[in-house]
């Protein structure tokens, strides 16, 4: 287990319903980066190498959210 993983299991919150710990789920929007899509405020976007630096819509720029996965099965 790497020092990452580690840390994310210590912090990880803990249902309040089913008194387990919830998982880490990425954002499948912006890949757990937070940003999506490109605005740099102009009507033409001139930008040679335009990076995303708005704020994804999914996750609300957390790169993704906590899951109970007995509140909230995977296929739904």
């Amino acid at each position: 287990m790497s020092d990452t993983e580690e840390v994310v299991k210590t912090l990880a919150p803990v249902c309040p319903v089913h008194q387990r710990e919830r998982e880490w789920c990425e954002c499948h929007e912006c890949g757990a980066e937070g940003v999506s899509g490109h605005d740099c405020g102009e009507d033409c976007c001139v930008c040679l190498y335009p990076e995303d630096n708005m704020r994804c819509d999914v996750c609300d720029g957390k790169g993704g959210w906590w899951r109970c996965y007995t509140c909230a099965p995977e296929d739904e």
